[in-house]
């Protein structure tokens, strides 16, 4: 007989084959886990890299008026 406390202990035919088959099913199981966080890639709610894209390109054209803006003040003024 098992002792709860011990751990250890001889199991009978039918409580062996009880706890292979659990283990059977537990490793398919696992497997199956495993199988389904591998394959799947991150995903990125709808509408996100275009929100992305139009924020990036926003800022770069705005880098460009900050960087050019003395030049293009110097070309306004000089037509006037």
């Amino acid at each position: 007989m098992m002792d709860p406390e011990d751990g250890k202990g001889i199991l009978k035919r039918n409580q062996k084959k009880k706890l292979e088959t659990n283990v059977a099913a537990m490793e398919d199981q696992d497997v199956a886990m495993w199988s389904t966080f591998m394959g799947l890639k991150p995903r990125v709610p709808r509408g996100f890299k275009l929100f992305f894209f139009e924020l990036f390109c926003g800022a770069a054209v705005l880098t460009v008026f900050v960087k050019h803006k003395d030049t293009t003040c110097v070309l306004l003024c000089a037509k006037l």
